[in-house]
């Protein structure tokens, strides 16, 4: 997939995000991208670029990795690259990331469809038994 990450903003500015994972740890984009604990010396190797589509809206792409839920946040860059001094301008806030997309609410109802059906075919008797093994 790719354009998952969006936030507004106005036009003409250069913005980047950054992932972080549930452990604190961020996005290396750099070789072999993985996530790493942060380090001042790779701040220019955490910035996963935001283009601007000229209607202050800006577009990017999640890195690929495995699934899992993923914090972001936009900076605003003001020198030439990346830099410990840029300001963050947002929380673009959590992405529930599949390993090849987001999690959308379809998935989740998807869940909730195949949690019932379950329920109906295993006890049709009484389909609120089996509800206690799912909680």
């Amino acid at each position: 997939m790719a354009n998952e990450v969006k936030i507004s903003h106005a036009t003409g500015s250069t913005l980047y995000f950054r992932v972080f994972d549930g452990t604190g740890q961020v996005w290396n984009t750099s070789g072999t991208p993985a996530f790493e604990a942060w380090s001042a010396g790779n701040v220019t190797d955490y910035d996963i670029t935001l283009t601007d589509k000229s209607s202050g809206e800006y577009i990017g792409s999640f890195p690929t990795t495995a699934s899992g839920t993923f914090w972001l946040i936009a900076f605003l860059q003001n020198g030439a690259s990346p830099a410990i001094t840029d300001v963050a301008i947002s929380s673009v806030g959590h992405m529930v990331w599949t390993g090849t997309g987001e999690s959308t609410l379809e998935d989740a109802i998807g869940s909730v469809t195949t949690q019932a059906n379950i329920q109906q075919q295993v006890y049709p008797q009484d389909p609120t038994i089996i509800t206690q093994v799912f909680e």
